[in-house]
């Protein structure tokens, strides 16, 4: 379906919106994702959880918003992203995305999306700007340099890595369903960076187009969450994804290795041609540019004021 013009407007088609969400013993979070998720109001959602067998007050916190849950099943199963995959696989949305039972989507994020994807039928894959909570929900960061390069040829080399391009946001992710089928879902042989996986995948098909606003926020919790816990047994597996991939320049990839410093400096210098969406006032729309920015998704301003920080 595509959105159609009147005058300087657009009337947007109404997408179906599938999202799936894989929880265990989430009682702490889970009812903040709900609201961010079912207080959007979105007409066409078909919102899916899938919890592994949740000991603690998950199920609890989840009764109250069951009515509004098209989908929710409570058992044993083979890990997150087998519960992951078993959600999306039994979705019928247009277009798909899964949220952590720790992160939130931003106000109004699903009526972006479904204008994005209305009026740009030759985009299939887009992600917001990396935004961040703390434990207690406050937002703690929303990255400045707002337009980064997604480059497609390094996205699916695996060079969106920690310590090259730095990794890609699964939060604030949503893709159309036929991305989804031409790549066959997750690969679940991998149990902690099936994530990873998946973008190099979708990579041969599809570029990723970044859409100038926060749609989603990453909770941060270190030494407390699954991708902080499990750090280097998922940077083994991202190893093992790469291992068959070329390589990146041998400079780069000798000067990333260095440090911070030096890894930021290189995203910085950088620069590619990308895709991205942004919102233009004066027409009240949304628009596609191409144009050429750097990898890097923070300023040389904002990297003085994290060294500051961080003493």
């Amino acid at each position: 379906m595509r959105s159609f013009q009147r005058g300087t407007h657009f009337l947007y088609a109404m997408l179906r919106l599938s999202i799936v969400t894989a929880c265990l013993n989430a009682e702490k979070y889970i009812d903040r994702t709900l609201q961010s998720i079912l207080g959007q109001g979105y007409p066409k959602l078909e919102y899916i959880i899938k919890d592994g067998g949740s000991t603690d007050g998950t199920l609890e916190k989840i009764r109250p918003f069951q009515s509004q849950i098209h989908s929710f099943q409570s058992k044993s199963d083979e890990g997150q992203y087998a519960a992951i995959q078993e959600g999306l696989m039994e979705s019928t949305g247009e277009i798909m995305g899964w949220i952590n039972a720790d992160d939130q989507y931003f106000p109004g994020s699903f009526s972006v999306v479904n204008q994005i994807f209305s009026q740009f039928p030759e985009v299939n894959w887009i992600v917001g700007v990396p935004a961040f909570l703390n434990a207690q929900g406050h937002i703690t960061k929303v990255s400045t340099n707002s337009a980064s390069a997604f480059y497609q040829p390094y996205i699916q080399q695996g060079v969106y890595r920690d310590y090259l391009a730095g990794y890609l946001q699964q939060e604030s992710m949503f893709w159309r369903r036929s991305l989804w089928d031409k790549v066959g879902g997750l690969d679940l042989q991998w149990k902690l960076a099936a994530d990873f996986d998946l973008w190099t995948r979708f990579a041969a098909h599809a570029e990723l187009v970044q859409v100038v606003s926060p749609l989603a926020a990453f909770r941060e919790m270190p030494g407390a969450q699954r991708s902080s816990l499990f750090r280097k047994e998922y940077e083994q597996e991202v190893s093992e994804i790469v291992s068959n991939k070329s390589k990146p320049a041998y400079l780069w990839n000798a000067i990333a290795r260095k440090g911070v410093i030096w890894r930021s400096l290189c995203r910085l210098a950088i620069w590619k041609p990308t895709k991205t969406i942004a919102f233009n006032t004066e027409r009240e729309a949304w628009e596609l540019l191409t144009h050429k920015r750097p990898i890097s998704r923070a300023t040389f301003l904002d990297m003085l004021l994290e060294k500051k920080i961080r003493g």
